[in-house]
């Protein structure tokens, strides 16, 4: 029994050895000693933009100044009854996503946004590019800056902005 008993104890503590070499020992050594990063080159010129000057891409619907960040609907009456509730109650779904409000709309208007899963959060932004917007459009805005997590969401300088059919 003895025997068993260290053999097995033995053995742990070189499984423990080999996890502390593989996961503590070897990665340190894989860090460059010269200070240089192991990024690659493309890596680098990210890294070197200022991230108000890095540009990013969202896409969704258009609302009275926000994007709602999903998907297009698939079929037209599943995008004509979410732009009728969002144009009819639009207060009450930002409400919703950012507040989580304490006005109490109608049961029929809580239940359908609910079952719009996930209840996406909407982002604000300025539309400096002249093009005429509907609420209900589906855009494409590319802007350069982050997005700014102050309430609401908002983006940078919007450089272009596409109307997706």
């Amino acid at each position: 029994m003895k025997k068993v008993l260290i053999i097995f104890l033995t053995g742990l503590v070189l499984l423990t050895f080999i996890s502390m070499v593989t996961f503590v020992i070897l990665p340190s050594s894989n860090q460059p000693s010269s200070g240089t990063s192991n990024l690659n080159d493309s890596d680098m010129q990210d890294h070197e933009i200022p991230i108000n000057e890095q540009e990013g891409t969202l896409q969704g619907y258009y609302f009275n100044g926000y994007i709602d960040m999903r998907d297009s609907f698939e079929n037209f009456e599943e995008e004509s009854e979410y732009i009728y509730y969002m144009s009819h109650h639009f207060d009450y779904y930002r409400n919703q996503a950012f507040v989580h409000g304490k006005d109490e709309p109608k049961e029929e208007y809580v239940e359908y946004f609910k079952q719009l899963d996930p209840l996406n959060a909407l982002v604000s932004f300025s539309n400096n590019t002249k093009t005429d917007l509907q609420n209900g459009d589906y855009i494409k805005v590319t802007f350069k800056g982050g997005i700014m997590e102050s309430y609401p969401a908002q983006i940078g300088e919007v450089t272009n902005l596409e109307v997706i059919n």
